[in-house]
């Protein structure tokens, strides 16, 4: 069934109810239409009804489960529109312009076209990102499951937020153009799921603030976040069981769980004070963090054995080098203890290097002499020494002298003992 403008000819303004697709099928508008969407009623089944020509609609519509309600073409003007039920919503190549909040709780899929104006897009449900723009002058907002494919096919103008789960799959990528910025919220994940999965920065734009959780490469490979990355305070970066390469900069307050992969940062590399790097040490593989563009260090750093590897005084593994200037130092976390051993890793950041070392931590000893007899009032004196064998500093250390009970001292002692 079709509403048909002949020649782009045409105008359909909808103050009544109109009963889209009743059956299976498709039921087409082929010229402009101007609706509320409650007054837009689809039947539960498999049909589609499409819009091929644009108009206006505002209003809540309800999709069917099995059902699509698709915008294939012409230009559309969003008011405030919501999508809800266990249906698909599809922009396909329309270009739509929002005004208000246009709020998407349906399945979605985004497979060409523009998305622009000055309202904001709000997705709650399971939505497909396979091609076309988002350029938007208000906000996008995801806090359900979305997935973007294709490569480079996919572009942000604007602000995005996710707090949902956001999937890049293998050799798939979403592009950040100009002054973009995808927020990964406090409770968001990004899961750049494989080798060749990336943020991309057309041309040097876009920026990725992360205050929720990146997982970089699930699988094996290489994933890249083609444009400037921050991990903030809350933000945590895991990299999995491949490699990450932050190749237009990184400045990281968060936690980066580099494990035994290695993380390749160009474009500057700023540690702060706040920041934690967690590496994994094992007998013939460790993680690194390499940089070929100026390094500010700083922050935490913290080591974990793999089961059973104990490593002896003097071993060395290098966590971080860089090819760059290099300023600053950490500050905290420099000496851990290894397991129940007096032996803890030493850190160094001379050169452009970042180097921890097998060293004994603090190792306080004592001796004390006295005479093997002594007779009442007689005076008699003991001599006490304590040394640190250690490079690490030593907060206190307490000799305690201990006599039989059937002797009684009289008179104070030294200080200190």
């Amino acid at each position: 069934s079709a509403l048909f403008g002949y020649n782009g000819g045409g105008h359909v303004v909808n103050n009544g109810t109109i009963h889209a697709a009743l059956t299976s099928g498709t039921a087409t508008i082929a010229t402009p239409l101007t609706t509320s969407l409650t007054n837009l009623t689809m039947a539960a089944g498999t049909e589609t009804v499409s819009l091929t020509d644009g108009g206006t609609l505002s209003g809540t519509l309800t999709v069917p489960s099995g059902t699509i309600f698709s915008l294939d073409g012409g230009a559309m003007a969003l008011n405030g529109a919501t999508f809800s039920g266990a249906g698909l919503t599809r922009f396909n190549g329309a270009p739509v312009t929002l005004t208000g909040t246009t709020t998407v709780n349906t399945l979605f899929g985004f497979s060409g076209g523009t998305i622009s104006g000055a309202g904001n897009l709000a997705l709650t449900g399971q939505t497909t990102w396979s091609n076309g723009k988002i350029e938007l002058t208000g906000t996008t907002t995801s806090s359900g499951a979305l997935t973007v494919t294709g490569s480079n096919t996919s572009q942000l103008y604007g602000s995005f937020t996710n707090s949902g789960t956001l999937t890049i799959p293998t050799s798939d990528s979403l592009e950040l153009e100009n002054s973009a910025v995808l927020t990964n919220a406090f409770g968001g994940t990004i899961d750049l799921a494989g080798s060749g999965s990336a943020l991309f920065g057309y041309n040097g734009g876009g920026h990725v603030v992360n205050n929720g959780t990146i997982n970089a490469a699930l699988t094996s490979g290489t994933t890249t976040i083609a444009t400037p990355l921050t991990n903030d305070a809350s933000g945590v970066i895991n990299l999995g069981t491949a490699t990450l390469a932050a190749s237009r900069g990184f400045a990281n307050s968060g936690t980066v769980n580099i494990g035994y992969q290695t993380f390749t940062v160009t474009g500057g590399l700023t540690l702060t004070s706040k920041g934690t790097l967690a590496f994994d040490v094992g007998a013939s593989a460790h993680g690194t963090l390499t940089s070929s563009t100026p390094t500010k260090v700083g922050g935490h750093v913290t080591i974990a054995l793999a089961s059973g590897y104990i490593p002896s005084v003097g071993t060395a593994v290098t966590l971080i080098t860089t090819t760059g200037p290099k300023s600053g130092s950490f500050i905290v976390d420099s000496t851990q203890a290894i397991g129940s051993t007096n032996d803890g890793w030493k850190m160094s950041t001379k050169g452009k290097r970042v180097t921890i070392t097998v060293r004994p931590l603090s190792d306080v000893a004592g001796s004390v002499t006295a005479p093997a007899t002594a007779t009442q009032t007689v005076p008699f004196t003991v001599n006490s020494s304590v040394s640190n064998n250690g490079p690490e500093a030593a907060n206190s250390a307490a000799v305690t002298l201990s006599l039989p009970s059937s002797i009684a001292v009289s008179g104070s002692l030294p200080t200190g003992c």
